[in-house]
């Protein structure tokens, strides 16, 4: 029962937030596996575009978007400036799977990934599919995520949650701890709330 309740209150979680990276796309150096993260391996945008692109960061606090409907349309304006550029289409896929656009924010969150394959984007398309209900390719995204940054706390969260769906309180527990370590809480502290974690 315990295991219902928690992975009921992880939907919630992952359901209403609007991304796992506490700063979206932060350029934050190399991932110790010799691959820049997040936007430090894109060239930056048109300024136009950087400005939309920080506008609708902006609106992402503590790991929820606080306007998906407004980030996607700063998003969508960004994306006429300068079609394809993959900060826009990452945080438009997350802000979109957070409306229910599920399809949309696959295609969109893929489309980024195929120019910038870095661990925080299979995250991000392992998020979105988990949002969406697919456990398989959810794992498959936050596994491949690992494989390239095993510190990567989106991924970590991703797997901790889909071993709780299938049971598996104690590898739920410690990937959520993996998750936390890296500076996202959230699902562990839910857990603990429910009392399958420590």
């Amino acid at each position: 029962m315990r295991r219902h309740v928690f992975w009921a209150a992880a939907c919630c979680f992952f359901l209403i937030a609007g991304c796992g990276a506490k700063e979206p796309l932060e350029a934050s150096g190399s991932n110790g596996a010799g691959e820049q993260s997040g936007a430090a391996v894109v060239a930056a945008g048109h300024p136009e575009t950087e400005r939309l692109v920080a506008q609708a960061r902006a609106l992402w606090r503590e790991d929820i978007c606080a306007d998906p409907k407004e980030a996607e349309a700063l998003l969508d304006q960004a994306l006429e400036a300068d079609p394809g550029y993959p900060p826009a289409l990452a945080l438009r896929g997350l802000a979109r799977s957070e409306l229910g656009r599920r399809e949309q924010a696959f295609d969109d969150v893929t489309e980024a990934l195929r120019h910038t394959p870095t661990a925080q984007m299979y995250a991000w398309r392992g998020l979105v599919s988990l949002r969406s209900d697919m456990p398989v390719a959810a794992r498959r995204d936050a596994e491949y995520a690992l494989q390239k940054d095993a510190r990567q706390p989106d991924a970590w969260n991703v797997l901790g949650v889909l071993e709780a769906r299938e049971g598996n309180s104690e590898k739920a527990c410690a990937a959520l701890e993996r998750g936390c370590a890296g500076g996202l809480c959230r699902p562990l502290e839910a857990a603990r709330k429910e009392g399958m974690c420590r």
